[in-house]
């Protein structure tokens, strides 16, 4: 067995999130005021497992994640012509694609808003 002090930092932050989900709250709404896409991209995986606990405490986590600014543009919220990832509410859930020169590629529906976020930002903001 591996002694805890030889566990890799994601690991012990994510379990960290997971224990204290009001923390990981805490570090992505600072993440999110400060602007910074770099480390957005660390701390999601950090917070893939506690995200739905985060979401819970967070009521206007939505619409925080809507107004981060992403300088890049690689991530946007309403159908447009840009290139990049989007992450769209429809009828029957929320559509999430990257777009390349106008065509739609990788689609895929979510009928869960926390979910579909996620998986934009993560795609968007891969952890280099």
């Amino acid at each position: 067995m591996r002694d805890r002090t030889d566990r890799p930092h994601d690991e012990a932050m994510a379990e960290l999130f997971r224990d204290d989900p009001a923390y990981g709250a805490d570090v992505l709404c600072y993440v999110l005021a400060d602007g910074d896409e770099l480390d957005l991209a660390l701390l999601l995986p950090q917070l893939d497992e506690a995200f739905n606990a985060v979401w819970a405490l967070v009521p206007d986590l939505n619409s925080r994640l809507r107004t981060f600014s992403s300088r890049s543009g690689r991530l946007h919220w309403a159908p447009g012509a840009a290139d990049g990832w989007y992450c769209v509410s429809v009828e029957n859930g929320y559509d999430v694609y990257h777009q390349q020169h106008g065509r739609q590629e990788r689609f895929i529906q979510f009928s869960s808003e926390s979910e579909a976020m996620l998986f934009a930002l993560k795609s968007a903001f891969p952890k280099a």
